[in-house]
């Protein structure tokens, strides 16, 4: 068996993750063969006598899908675990020293200490001997390369991140920091942007669960191409980690969410309104603020809907707590005190409220005498100011 490392499968021999899957001579599972198992769970797969095999690329799938075409003895691990990791990523395994997981990466990290070439445009180029070289480790062998390995990428990823903001994160590497690029989804980080400071290229990595893509994308002035969500800088051209932290920053601006002031009903959520504020004290004094201030709640609550079964308007209201600080006189001096209040607010609603000023202003005075007369007050203020109020609305 011969094996060749190619840009694009010819379709002649027999290929494995190469793009081309019939079931017999060609074996892949990637994009429109989603539908077939990959090479490493794929009993079809028969042994290969003296025939060209061409992959794309070297990782635990298509080497244990090379491992069939060779007759070799294959690993005693998970291959549905594998074929899963392989679709989606380590993230998807939550046990980083899994022995599966340990088998991948160690497949990875052997391929790179025996300098696995990549596909050329100029044909061709024959990995037979690297592979053998790799098929001659031992199941045990390579798992113990694999966990050395994840012990590294660990320490990578916590040395050399540079900046993480919410679903965004920077990392900067250099030849020696082997990070998973998919590590940090495990920690909700969506979207990684590694440096390779040894190449002076940026690479950005999508968690396959999110929306976010950037391949075909300009970034910061960087344009990117690859994989809708594993996409890299223009080769052959020198990129700066400042640049790669304006690359972070810019993605991480994009996703925030963008509000605008609402509109609705033909009306602007940017207006000039009126504020009514309720001064409500109350009769409990601070033992009984907290049973109180529920007690107010719980009255509002039945007033609204009571509003609604009737089909009448209310103000709603937002409720703060306050201190009443005062003094009198009395026949021994004058006497100093403060006591628990609350204050219920409310902006007059420019998108959903269509009374006039005065008809507002009779609703919120027909509800303050509603609860003076329940909480037992002996007088009520009222006060009326006029603001300004912009309502913001995620777009």
């Amino acid at each position: 068996m011969k094996i060749q490392i190619v840009v694009v499968a010819s379709g002649i021999g027999y290929s494995v993750e190469a793009g081309l899957a019939d079931g017999q001579k060609h074996f892949d599972h990637h994009g429109v063969h989603s539908v077939q198992p990959g090479p490493c769970n794929d009993d079809r797969i028969s042994v290969v006598g003296d025939e060209v095999v061409e992959i794309t690329h070297i990782d635990a799938d298509t080497f244990v899908g090379l491992l069939r075409m060779a007759g070799r003895t294959l690993p005693e691990v998970d291959f549905n675990l594998m074929e899963k990791i392989d679709l989606n990523g380590s993230s998807v395994c939550a046990d980083k020293f899994n022995p599966t997981l340990l088998y991948m990466v160690g497949v990875g990290q052997l391929a790179r200490d025996l300098k696995f070439p990549r596909s050329s445009s100029d044909g061709p180029v024959d990995v037979t001997l690297i592979v053998e070289a790799m098929m001659a480790k031992t199941e045990k062998e390579i798992i113990s390369i694999g966990q050395a390995a994840t012990e590294e990428s660990e320490a990578a990823y916590k040395n050399c991140k540079v900046a993480v903001s919410g679903k965004v994160g920077f990392w900067a590497i250099g030849p020696n920091d082997p990070l998973d690029p998919s590590r940090p989804y495990e920690d909700g980080v969506s979207v990684v942007v590694v440096y390779r400071v040894h190449y002076e290229s940026i690479s950005i990595y999508c968690d396959p669960r999110c929306e976010y893509t950037f391949g075909g994308k300009t970034v910061a002035g960087i344009e990117f191409a690859g994989h809708p969500k594993a996409a890299g800088s223009p080769r052959g051209v020198a990129i700066t980690e400042k640049d790669g932290l304006s690359v972070f920053e810019a993605i991480q601006k994009s996703l925030l969410p963008r509000y605008e002031i609402a509109e609705e009903n033909g009306k602007s959520g940017q207006v000039l309104t009126i504020r009514a504020e309720i001064n409500l004290g109350l009769k409990k004094g601070y033992g009984g603020f907290l049973q109180e201030k529920q007690e107010v709640i719980d009255f509002l609550k039945e007033f609204y809907v009571s509003a609604l079964s009737a089909g009448r308007s209310f103000v709603p209201v937002c409720i703060q707590q306050t201190e009443v600080v005062y003094a009198y006189p009395t026949d021994s001096g004058p006497f100093a005190d403060a006591e628990p209040a609350l204050t219920l607010f409310s902006d007059k609603n420019p998108l959903y409220v269509f009374e006039s000023d005065e008809d507002w202003k009779k609703s919120v005075e027909d509800l303050t005498f509603r609860l003076a007369e329940k909480f037992q007050q002996f007088r009520v203020y009222v006060s009326y100011i006029p603001v300004e109020v912009k309502i913001f609305q995620k777009q």
